[in-house]
């Protein structure tokens, strides 16, 4: 019953480690073959017998079957260790009261914990088994070794916790497990690296820093977080032991390699390592990323036209470690000398031992190959591990591959040695205070509590001796090992490590750095050679520069800044400093007083002004407007006082009303072009407007000069003095305009036309409306000029321009009619006047349309724009309009005011014509 329920428990585990990755939201597991290694206990032992689990990393991938290679193979060189150290303390006096079996088992590197909780159980189920067989001995399983991951390591201790068996882990190190239960590890926590890290920045003197991690792990930012926590407490400490100079260095945001090395992000973040200007690197890299980068490094120096200068001085975690062969990389010796790795500080006694182990198990595999394979108490995984190391397919044929002197071991072997010492120490005297009867074999099975076990023995292991070297073994209350870190660097173009120095715990519990001068290569400030004070990567800004981060080009996603490294850039007046970088504030936004972030220069749309009224361009042209309405209006209100004089009549008075009021509406248009409340409507009506009122003053002097030139063309015709004169140059068919003289009268038929004309120019804007608002564009569009935004019609000036087509053609037309009358007599020469303000106009709308199209910038409105750039565009056009008006008013009608002014005799006038009634 309780190997079932034990079963349940780690099903349900499995299923919630699993979640939403499981097939369906079922609880699905994907079957795979369960391989295990065993050490039995020998025949003709009589001890009690008890059980350790162990979880080492030989395999990865989906289908667990690529060999783990990282750090020389360092999963089965783990689980050798393991073996070896089991051996020993089973004949040592640690352990006379008991012997040690161990289940070995691959972990599959799995982060969801899938096949170390299956593995698991399947060891529990063997147990249970031999329990319930009379023929077997007692046994029971104690605790488990392992994981080597942490993000393996977190779920299965949750099954462990569960089953309520201590969980002891020989290289996990993730800060959270400190708080798991039952679990403890004789290594310590990424903490203690973080402190470690930063007494060998602040020995260094060393002032920028980047943090190089691998996409999908934590371990880098949680790397980057405790080393600035860790120097704020040592500037706000200023502590005798870390008294440096240096103690306000930059450490970068976290750099991440994508987990493929032929993805198209792995160059560029390589590339942007060696672009960065930064001192040093924290190196974070999982262990399946380190040659990957170093083989890209070989890539882009072979693409390089000349060798490649930077000096990356990498100060490496243990992830990165020292058993890789780097004799391949020797030509890129330059980039990676002196650089740093910190590793657990093993005793060369215990991976001389492990090689010495390896070595025995290779001899005896070449004395008698087939008797080793049907040996039950050997490795499984042997002889993949060997065909991997020897690159040889047969072994049979590679008997000159067998010495293992230049073979690299592991740094963390000592750690998995030591979880064999910590349990034979720890349950041994478990055994003797709980079980004081030797006699009695079956005690322990009976009352073995994991809790009991774990709190109070486990818990409290102070000063125990490892079994090779020096070194001892103790956990704090949280189940981690005293710290002893060996510090690592790479010196010699034959990529050679030499060990510097160490970093453990003083008599005074606190973390100390000790590094041997004789031996250290420094690692040096990247120096400012470019005149400004302060480090290339870190000069000082002076007056009112300001700290911009360096931006290191990549492409897509993979565009890299160095906020470590900043240039000292004046900020224009678009732009903010955001989190170190100088940005661009978007469209409607405005940097605050002291350009640290964008604001919106207006919070709701309904509060979004139009053209503003109170600028130099709207004041000007609603000045000139107002004071030409007045002027026009006197014009208009004398030559009604004076209607009946000579001058006026013979003008033609139904031509005034037209005149005078089209001349009036130019100037009505321009103010409130400038002035009125935006919106669909009041633009259509201004389109209307500015189109109709220059139409209305023209068609009017069209069809006055056309009759001039009807009445005297003919007369004319002897005295004419150039080519131009020749030809009709009515535009209206003789049958329809006698058909007209039969129905109207002179003046109606006049008016007639001229509303004729103008209904032309209506129907051209009414098409042209329909035609602009079927294109889905919207009344108004947001425009954003200098530090404003606004609100105007969405119609291009130039189009407002294009509108005025039709009214340039009654311009020529009045221009071409007068021109045909200047030989009419004295008496009817005011036809002069009329060409004269019709060039007047031609000159007036030409250079207004120059200035807009060629002189100024029509296009988009930006902060490079001038303050009321928009406002000074549609100033000109207005005031284009208005001076039309007010120059065909001034020029026509000037003389004859003069004339009445005069108060000459009616018969005696000599300027004034009898005009076209």
């Amino acid at each position: 019953m309780g190997c079932r329920c034990q079963d349940l428990v780690l099903f349900l585990i499995l299923c919630l480690n699993l979640g939403g990755q499981a097939e369906n939201d079922q609880c699905k597991v994907k079957d795979k073959e369960i391989i295990f290694y065993r050490i039995p206990q020998p025949a003709g032992d009589e001890r009690p017998r008890v059980t350790l689990v162990g979880l080492f990393p030989l395999h990865k991938g989906a289908d667990c079957t690529e060999i783990v290679s990282v750090k020389n193979y360092n999963g089965y060189q783990r689980m050798e260790a393991f073996v070896m150290a089991l051996e020993k303390v089973n004949h040592h006096i640690y352990n006379s009261d008991v012997f040690i079996e161990t289940i070995l088992y691959d972990t599959c590197s799995d982060s969801l914990a899938e096949y170390p909780i299956r593995v698991l159980q399947h060891a529990n189920k063997m147990i249970e088994a031999e329990k319930k067989d009379p023929s077997k001995k007692k046994n029971m399983i104690i605790g488990v070794v392992g994981a080597a991951y942490s993000s393996v390591t977190k779920p299965f201790a949750k099954a462990t916790l569960a089953l309520k068996l201590p969980l002891v882990s020989y290289a996990a190190t993730n800060r959270d497990l400190s708080s798991y239960k039952m679990f403890a590890r004789t290594v310590w926590s990424d903490d203690i690296l973080a402190e470690t890290i930063t007494d060998i920045i602040y020995n260094f003197h060393l002032t920028s820093l980047k943090t190089l991690g691998t996409s999908g792990s934590d371990n880098s930012k949680t790397l980057t977080e405790k080393i600035l926590e860790v120097k704020d407490k040592r500037i706000e400490s200023k502590s005798p032991e870390h008294d440096h100079d240096h103690d306000n260095f930059s450490l970068c945001d976290v750099v991440e390699f994508p987990k493929k090395q032929n993805s198209s992000g792995f160059e560029e973040v390589t590339q942007h390592i060696l672009d960065s200007l930064v001192d040093a690197y924290v190196v974070a890299l999982k262990a399946d990323t380190k040659l990957p980068f170093l083989d890209k490094l070989k890539e882009i120096q072979k693409k390089s036209t000349s060798n490649l200068t930077r000096r990356l001085q990498l100060i490496s975690t243990d992830t990165w470690d020292i058993s890789d062969d780097l004799n391949k990389y020797t030509e890129i010796a330059h980039l990676l000398i002196n650089s740093i790795t910190i590793v657990e500080d093993s005793s060369d006694e215990s991976k001389n031992a492990t090689r010495v182990h390896i070595q025995n198990i290779v001899n005896e595999y070449f004395r008698d190959p087939q008797k080793f394979k049907i040996s039950k108490t050997q490795n499984p995984w042997f002889e993949e591990f060997w065909r991997a190391v020897s690159n040889c397919f047969k072994l049979q044929n590679c008997t000159y591959k067998r010495d293992l002197a230049d073979f690299k071991i592991d740094s963390k072997v000592e750690n998995v040695m030591n979880t064999a010492v910590l349990y034979a120490k720890t349950f041994g005297k478990y055994k003797r205070e709980k079980c004081p009867d030797k006699t009695d074999k079956t005690c322990i099975y009976n009352i073995f509590d994991g809790q009991d076990y774990f709190d109070n023995y486990i818990l409290n292991t102070k000063d125990l001796k490892s079994l090779f070297g020096k070194n001892k073994i103790g956990l704090d209350c949280h189940g981690d090992s005293m710290p002893m870190y060996a510090i690592y660097q790479l010196q010699t173009q034959r990529l050679t490590y030499k060990k510097i120095g160490t970093w453990n715990y003083n008599s005074d519990n606190v973390g100390t750095l000790t590094l041997d001068t004789s031996k250290t290569k420094q690692l040096t400030e990247n120096k400012n050679m470019k005149g400004k004070h302060g480090t290339e990567c870190k000069p000082k800004c002076e007056g009112s520069e300001k700290e911009v981060f360096l931006q290191r080009s990549g492409s897509g996603d993979n565009v890299f800044v160095d906020d470590c490294c900043h240039t000292c850039h004046t900020l224009s007046a678009n732009e903010v400093l955001e989190k170190g970088k100088n940005i661009d504030c978007a469209a409607g936004f405005w940097p605050n007083t002291d350009q640290s972030t964008c604001e919106r220069i207006w919070t709701e749309v309904r509060y979004i002004p139009n053209y503003d009224g109170s600028s130099p361009p709207v004041l000007t042209v609603d000045l000139m407007c107002s004071l030409f309405m007045i002027i026009i209006a006197g014009y208009a209100g004398f030559f009604f006082v004076h209607r009946e004089h000579d001058a006026v009549t013979k003008t033609g008075v139904h031509y005034f009303p037209f005149i005078f009021g089209g001349a009036f509406l130019c100037q009505v248009s321009g103010l409130v072009f400038l002035n009125s409340s935006l919106n669909g409507p009041t633009c259509s009506f201004i389109q209307y407007l500015s189109g109709l009122c220059p139409t209305i003053m023209f068609t009017a002097i069209v069809v006055k000069t056309r009759k001039v030139y009807r009445i005297f063309i003919h007369t004319f015709q002897e005295n004419r003095t150039s080519l131009v004169d020749v030809g009709n140059l009515d535009m209206c068919p003789a049958s329809i305009e006698h058909r007209l003289v039969k129905l109207m009268a002179p003046k109606t038929r006049q008016i007639v036309t001229i509303f004729a004309m103008i209904g032309v120019q209506f129907i051209i804007i009414s098409i042209w409306i329909i035609v602009h608002d079927a294109s889905d564009f919207d009344d108004l569009i947001d425009v954003y000029p200098n530090k404003r935004h606004i609100q105007i019609c969405n119609i291009n000036l130039t189009e407002f321009f294009g509108v005025q087509g039709y009214n340039f053609i009654l311009v020529i037309m009045c221009t071409v009619y007068g021109y045909m009358t200047r030989h009419v007599r004295s008496d009817f020469n005011e036809t002069k006047y009329i060409s004269f303000a019709m060039f007047t106009v031609c000159l007036v709308w030409m250079s207004g349309l120059f200035i807009i199209v060629a002189v100024m910038n029509i296009g988009t409105y930006n902060f490079h724009s001038e303050l009321y750039e928009p406002e000074l565009h549609a100033s000109v056009f207005s005031f284009m309009l208005a001076l039309s008006g007010m120059a065909v008013i001034g020029i026509m009608f000037t003389n004859k005011l003069y004339l009445i002014l005069k108060k000459s005799e009616k018969d005696t006038v000599t300027d004034v014509g009898e005009g076209s009634q």
